[in-house]
C-alpha cells in the first residue's frame, strides 16, 4: 500500500515539474517581450533554450490566444520576419 501512495506521489510531482517548467518558459517568454519585438529564435536564445522547441511554441500560441502577446505583422502569421510583441506596447 505504501509503494502505491509514493509511486502516485511521484506522478504527480513530475506533472508538477512539468507545470512549473512551463510557467517558468511562459514567465521568461513575457520578460524577453517587454524590451522589444522578437522572433522565435530570438526569444529561445534570450531566454536561453538552444533551439525553438514545441514547448516554446505552445506557450507562445497560448499567450497570442489570451490576447498577451500580438504578431508585429498580423496579416502574415508565418512569414519568416514574423515577431511577436506585448499586446499594447508600441515602439
Amino acid at each position: 500500500m505504501r509503494k502505491r501512495a509514493r509511486e502516485k506521489g511521484k506522478a504527480e510531482s513530475g506533472q508538477s515539474q512539468k507545470k512549473r517548467g512551463a510557467e517558468s518558459i511562459r514567465s521568461k517568454v513575457l520578460r524577453s517581450l517587454e524590451k522589444e519585438p522578437l522572433s522565435k529564435s530570438e526569444i529561445s536564445n534570450t531566454i536561453g533554450i538552444k533551439q525553438i522547441t514545441g514547448q516554446l511554441n505552445r506557450v507562445v500560441r497560448s499567450l497570442i490566444e489570451e490576447g498577451i502577446v500580438c504578431y508585429t505583422i498580423p496579416g502574415k502569421p508565418n512569414s519568416r520576419l514574423q515577431k511577436y510583441r506585448l499586446k499594447g506596447k508600441t515602439d
